[in-house]
């Protein structure tokens, strides 16, 4: 598979384009056949650093895929091989690259959804729609019938 990595922390002439061996399946999890990597500013905080060092090296930076499903880990259930999907790869990160390890919990089947999202939509919205959801949900605590306004 071909990955963007780091090895060390810094500036971009630090992502380096790699020649890696292909992921095996790993029990509970899915391989995905990765088209679009979503890349936003966390993205670079990562690779300055600015989450802390003690990620293991040659780090595969990117937290936001979509693509199609190459292979079903054991014991999931629910997915299927050539399934299109968007998933957040929080756990383990891993976006930059062909292939990508994503949790189940975190990917979204989009021939499931009811509506014709484009996967590189899917890519570009995942992280940024997570991250409103929480501030309307969590921070905002905003309750049935109550009004927001988007500007």
């Amino acid at each position: 598979m071909k990955a963007v990595v780091i090895d060390q922390f810094g500036n971009p002439e630090n992502l380096q384009l790699r020649e890696l061996p292909d992921l095996l399946p790993d029990p509970g999890m899915l391989t995905i056949d990765v088209v679009y990597a979503g890349v936003g500013y966390v993205d670079i905080l990562l690779r300055k650093g600015a989450f802390g060092t003690n990620f293991p090296m040659p780090l595969i930076p990117g937290l936001e895929v979509a693509g199609y499903v190459r292979e079903v880990g054991e014991g999931v259930e629910g997915f299927y091989t050539g399934q299109p999907v968007v998933s957040m790869t929080l756990m383990n990160l891993g976006g930059y690259a062909s292939l990508a390890h994503v949790s189940p919990d975190l990917t979204i089947p989009l021939d499931q959804l009811g509506a014709d999202l484009s996967l590189d939509a899917a890519a570009a919205s995942i992280v940024n729609l997570t991250t409103a959801y929480m501030a309307i949900k969590h921070v905002n605590k905003m309750q049935v019938n109550d009004t927001i306004l988007v500007s």
